[in-house]
């Protein structure tokens, strides 16, 4: 009896780590629920996930650019890599909406004007450059948490259709999330 007991224990355990370790996946998650240093997305049904994540701020004249990275290895140079930026009005800042842009724009601009990004992912040995922006792709971003300063933190969840430079072949990103601090 006392070995049935010990079964139907570990039995649940094991179980119960399993269902926990499953429904704690990144992917497509709350971006706000994530830990600080994540950065994934499905590109092409495949799972991309970050080992080295950053992000950095830049103000030239009456632009701000912000510029998130999420590296595949901890070793930059060499990784594949997925990047996030966007330009905004200094003056006006960057508000926790959803950003929407689609191809038919001649440049990255979204929703005004004065507002434009770019999504890319990079495949380093193949050399291979896939990206939304400057009137190419679509891409959704929906940002949560925006800290715009050092130390600070900058989260959101992402989709789109990239396209491969020089080809022209569309590739699909998926439950894209990352939660970065600014350097």
């Amino acid at each position: 009896m006392l070995e049935s007991i010990y079964r139907f224990s570990f039995l649940s355990l094991a179980v119960s780590v399993i269902l926990l370790s499953s429904s704690c996946s990144p992917f497509g998650a709350d971006p706000d629920k994530v830990k600080p240093g994540t950065f994934v997305c499905k590109v092409d049904g495949e799972k991309f996930k970050a080992s080295l994540t950053t992000a950095s701020v830049t103000e030239l004249s009456s632009t701000t650019s912000l510029n998130t990275y999420g590296y595949k290895s901890v070793i930059a140079l060499g990784s594949d890599f997925v990047t996030f930026g966007i330009d905004y009005p200094t003056s006006s800042g960057l508000d926790a909406i959803t950003y929407t842009y689609n191809s038919g724009a001649t440049d990255a601009c979204m929703p005004d004007p004065e507002i434009c990004a770019q999504l890319t992912f990079y495949q380093w040995e193949e050399n291979k450059t896939f990206e939304a922006g400057f009137g190419v792709g679509s891409m959704e971003v929906t940002f949560g948490t925006i800290e715009i300063q050092s130390g600070g933190l900058i989260t959101a969840s992402f989709s789109g259709t990239l396209v491969e430079a020089g080809s022209g072949k569309e590739v699909p990103v998926t439950e894209g999330v990352f939660s970065v601090e600014i350097e």
